[in-house]
């Protein structure tokens, strides 16, 4: 069995009538899903919802609605990488925000810690345009 050392979210959410997968845009300028390394001791869950709420600021969403989510598992893909020893979990949201424009703002925000501005920006593709790749 392969130790799981990694978890992390990668958000589908319904905006104005579109399906869009949300991503990170780390300081390497890299597009990246919102993951991370687990603390010991810590369930792959509780390290994806943790993950995704420092990095994403919960301008997508809280990290007890992520939890929640996770722990139903109802309308959750889990994705394993067992070479890269990481758990992905996408989840399906509806969101009534700009999750970019929110991100943008919390960003700017003084006293953030150094985990909390791992992501340089928030940037959403469209669920039609990532099925004809």
């Amino acid at each position: 069995m392969v130790h799981i050392g990694a978890a992390g979210v990668l958000p589908k959410a319904t905006y104005q009538g579109d399906e869009y997968y949300y991503f990170g845009v780390d300081k390497r300028n890299e597009i990246t899903t919102f993951c991370g390394k687990k603390d010991k001791g810590e369930k792959n869950r509780a390290c994806a919802a943790r993950e995704f709420m420092e990095e994403s600021l919960g301008a997508i969403a809280s990290e007890k609605k992520i939890k929640k989510i996770l722990e139903k598992s109802k309308g959750v893909l889990r994705i394993e990488n067992l070479a890269a020893k990481q758990i992905t979990y996408i989840v399906n949201l509806k969101l009534k925000e700009n999750p970019m424009e929110k991100f943008d703002k919390k960003i700017k925000k003084k006293g953030l810690k150094k985990h909390q501005k791992e992501m340089e920006k928030i940037i959403a593709m469209k669920a039609s345009t990532l099925k004809n790749l």
